[in-house]
Order: structure tokens, then sequence, then C-alpha cells
């Protein structure tokens, strides 16, 4: 399943912010005065919250995969292309994280009680900022790896991965199976398949030895838990009506003849369902992106 880009947009560097390679930060002229590139339900968002997104991007671009933003022509309509499409993906983050914050923050949509939907204290903040320190070598080389100007702007980066993973906790769980199953070509086979079990032969053992699923026959034709969305449709609408313990009858899917256990069932951690929430909460919001001038384009 695909992911949005909504946990990357806050969580973009999780991965440099635990690494102590060197990475070189091109320095910044005199930012130009700041200019409206987006209003959210009002806030409006400036050229310098794009360009501390920018800032971080560079960073992250230049670890992850050696490649130097500040190097790039863009003169040269493919480097011109790449650029535009990464600006543009960063205008975005910009507006999820200001859009989330008011969420978290209960001023969208406005809480009934006027409260914060999530709270972060001043203790939760420095607690992770100390765990993220504690893996690079020195602050000042944390900040300079990840694009950060100030420690506050690095204080702030974390509130904000804090705000997504309370939110998850409360939009993010779905219902989930934990399901084994047996996979063979023609009904006939899973009849026969069904028969044994119905006789009360170990399911893993029956699958270990008939199921040709590659991936799970020799665990037992376990799949382990997954959520909606994730397996064909006659596949999934048997294992979400199934009761634990019971064994269906063979269900035809583009792959074969199935028969289907589910083992447990409960609401787990499920990014889609974090996504549709967001999505939802978007389409709610007012988003005006405002086009700067070309010739005003870096």
């Amino acid at each position: 399943m695909k992911k949005g880009h909504l946990v990357y947009s806050i969580l973009l560097l999780g991965v440099l912010l635990v690494s102590n390679c060197s990475a070189r930060v091109t320095q910044e002229a005199t930012p130009e005065p700041a200019e409206a590139v987006a209003i959210v339900n009002g806030i409006e968002l400036t050229s310098q919250d794009l360009e501390r997104e920018m800032r971080h991007t560079r960073a992250f671009y230049l670890h992850q995969y050696g490649v130097d933003l500040d190097e790039m022509d863009p003169e040269n309509p493919d480097d011109a292309a790449t650029l535009e499409q990464i600006q543009t993906e960063a205008l975005d983050r910009v507006i999820d994280q200001e859009l989330i914050r008011q969420v978290a923050e209960g001023s969208f949509p406005a809480s009934q009680d006027g409260q914060p939907v999530v709270s972060i204290d001043d203790q939760e903040v420095q607690s992770r900022a100390e765990q993220y320190e504690a893996q690079a070598e020195n602050r000042e080389s944390l900040l300079l790896q990840n694009g950060f100007e100030t420690y506050e702007e690095f204080l702030q980066f974390v509130r904000g991965e804090l705000r997504v993973e309370k939110l998850y906790q409360l939009y993010g769980q779905a219902e989930q199976v934990h399901a084994r199953h047996i996979l063979v070509e023609t009904e006939e086979q899973a009849q026969q398949a069904l028969s044994r079990l119905e006789k009360g032969e170990d399911f893993a053992k029956v699958a270990q030895e008939v199921s040709q699923d590659p991936g799970s026959a020799s665990q037992g034709g376990d799949l382990g838990w997954f959520g909606r969305g994730t397996m064909v449709a006659p596949f999934e609408e048997t294992c979400f009506s199934l009761e634990i313990g019971e064994i269906s009858p063979p269900v035809e899917t583009k792959f074969g003849f199935h028969l289907i256990q589910v083992l447990e069932k409960e609401n787990r951690p499920d990014p889609a369902a974090f996504q549709q929430w967001f999505e939802q909460i978007k389409a709610q919001a007012q988003i005006e992106k405002i086009e700067r001038p070309a010739q005003e384009e870096k």
C-alpha cells in the first residue's frame, strides 16, 4: 500500500537526526522580505516558512541521496522540473504541518470545550530533543546536518513530531486481523484440504503440505496482521466477516482457492487509517496556495 506524504512531511528528518556523518549545508544569503505562499484556515504561511522547509530538504537530499540541490542548474529543463517538484512538495509539507498544528491545538476543527486535542509540554520536547542529541556528535553538528538555523527551530520540529505521534494514537487505529490461509489451484483441492481440517488435522500442518503460497506455506499459512485495503476484495471480505478461530469455506480469488482462518482481531496502529482521517480533515480546511510571479521564483 502506498503511504501518503503526511507522516513523511513531519518526520522527514528522522533518518538524519540519528546520524552523525558529516554533511555540508550551503550558507544562506540574507533572507528576502517574507511573502505569503499559502493560507490555511486564515493563517498565512510565508516564504520564510517555505525556505525553512527547503533548508531541511536540501540537507535531506544531500545526506540521503548524495544530491546537492544547490548545484542543480535552473536553466537546465530537467533540473528545473526537479527543483519545481521538490519545492511544490516542500510547500505541501508546510501546509500539512500547519494543519496538524491547528488540529492538535483544537483550533481546527474547533474543539467543543476549547481545549487542545493533544497536549505537549516543554519537558516532553526537551526529552526527545536530548535523545536526538545523544545520537549525534554534538548539538552543532545535529543542527548543521539537518538544516536547522537555531536550536529553537530544532525544538519546534521536535514538537511537531510529537504532535503527529499523539494524533496518530488517536486517529491512526483501525481493526486488523491476524489470519492464516491455505491456497490451492482448484476448488476440489480446497474441499479436500477442508475435509482434513474438519476431521481435526492441524491447520498449520495441512498448509505446509498443500498450500501453494510460497510466502506463507512454510509458516503454516500465517499471514500476520493486516488491515483493510491490503488484500484482494473477496479475501479481505471473508477475513473481516469470520469469527476468531472459524475456518472459511473455499474462497476464490485471482490467485486460486483459499481456506482462511482468523486467529485474532483487534484495533491496531494503521497508517492507512491515519492518512484517511487526515485527508478528511484536509478536505474540510480552507487552503489557498498563492502563486508567486515567475520572476520572483528562485
